[in-house]
């Protein structure tokens, strides 16, 4: 027998905690009603706080199971627990009560969105399902922002920037509610993506990332600034007997190399980048001890910085790259100068590649790459070596 979901489980202890036989219970308070646990499930969700969300739309549908809330809400917390199924049985009970509700349809325009992107759909045939549920709640609500903003952070997902950045600004036009200040943030957010310019489907994907993995990161190299064309037509080996600084590898030894292997990439739909990747040998994306990748770890500040000076170290005739900086005092006040990325977190500034704190000078090192953010390393790294695609 298929085990229960844990969800449902937890839904039905909070339901038999308070002793409903039918789903109702007696109000301890005027301030008790459906509409104010439904309000109160909504903040909690939105800060990632699911276990109050799920007991707060539970006592929403025991004070009042013909009010569509709580069943929006219960649909919100199974998709972000990844049971669509019951998220959607869950909406159709919500708009069978009132198909007006504006909630239940923006709702489903979300449900739609994160499904798509878990089961890796065709952008196209999720962004049209739930563009139609956005378009709908906007009739009904002329005047709320939510389903523009969340049609906009599909439209973001599928890649479409220009159509995201219309939908953003229709938001922020409206300059009222607690959704205008994301909206800018995002809004400028996708103007750096723009700026980044990606110029493949995966690299607009990635772009809208907040961290990216080494298999992201693998993919943006590849695709986006064609790192195998370019080490072809410099035809710069790397030398594996030269100087490297303390942790640094730009050639894995033979015996981790050789388990290194598309079988045990961890993450499954970039073994073909990351195999690739690993055999450039460029330092940040050496397989683990082991001769496994961790793949799906994700990229920091400092490690792409490594990766910036290995593929400088293969693009460009300056034998010195790796070991250039070594030594000196540390000019970033997060960062000592015995650091294992410090030469190549110099490096990258130097050359304009990567940028510290404006102010406080800076670097953050452990701090997580995001997509747009590496699509701007790539495209300065592209103008480093002078090579345009």
């Amino acid at each position: 027998m298929r085990p229960i979901p844990l969800f449902l489980l937890f839904q039905l202890a909070v339901v038999l905690a308070m002793g409903c036989g039918r789903g109702q219970i007696t109000p301890q308070s005027s301030l008790d009603t459906a509409a104010t646990h439904y309000g109160r499930g909504l903040l909690a969700l939105d800060e990632g706080d699911l276990r109050t969300a799920q007991a707060q739309f539970a006592r929403t549908r025991g004070l009042d199971d013909e009010f569509p809330g709580g069943y929006v809400g219960d649909a919100l917390v199974a998709a972000a627990q990844g049971e669509f199924f019951h998220a959607r049985q869950s909406i159709e009970r919500a708009l069978h009560l009132d198909d007006g509700f504006v909630d239940a349809h923006v709702a489903l325009g979300r449900i739609v969105v994160d499904e798509g992107i878990a089961r890796r759909r065709d952008s196209g045939d999720w962004l049209q399902e739930a563009t139609r549920s956005f378009k709908r709640a906007a009739q009904l609500a002329p005047g709320r922002a939510d389903a523009d903003y969340h049609r906009a952070r599909a439209e973001a997902q599928a890649g479409d920037i220009d159509a995201a950045l219309d939908s953003y600004r229709r938001v922020i036009a409206r300059n009222r509610g607690v959704l205008v200040s994301r909206a800018m943030a995002e809004a400028e957010r996708l103007q750096v993506i723009q700026r980044a310019a990606p110029g493949t489907r995966l690299g607009a994907q990635i772009a809208n990332l907040d961290q990216i993995s080494l298999a992201e990161m693998a993919v943006l190299l590849l695709e986006e600034m064609k790192l195998e064309d370019l080490v072809r037509q410099r035809r710069l080996d790397p030398d594996p007997g030269g100087f490297h600084p303390p942790g640094s590898i730009v050639e894995a030894p033979r015996e981790v190399a050789e388990k290194t292997t598309a079988a045990n990439i961890t993450t499954a739909w970039a073994r073909p980048w990351v195999q690739r990747a690993f055999d450039l040998g460029l330092p940040g994306l050496e397989p683990m001890p082991d001769g496994t990748s961790a793949a799906d770890r994700v990229v920091t500040r400092a490690q792409f910085a490594r990766v910036v000076e290995g593929i400088l170290s293969l693009l460009m005739d300056e034998p010195d790259l790796s070991s250039r900086y070594i030594g000196e005092t540390s000019r970033f006040p997060d960062v000592r100068a015995d650091h294992f990325s410090y030469n190549a977190i110099a490096l990258s500034v130097d050359r304009g590649i990567m940028r510290p704190d404006s102010v406080s000078g800076r670097f953050r090192p452990s701090d997580p790459v995001s997509g747009a953010e590496a699509l701007l390393i790539i495209r300065e790294l592209q103008n480093a070596v002078r090579m345009e695609f």
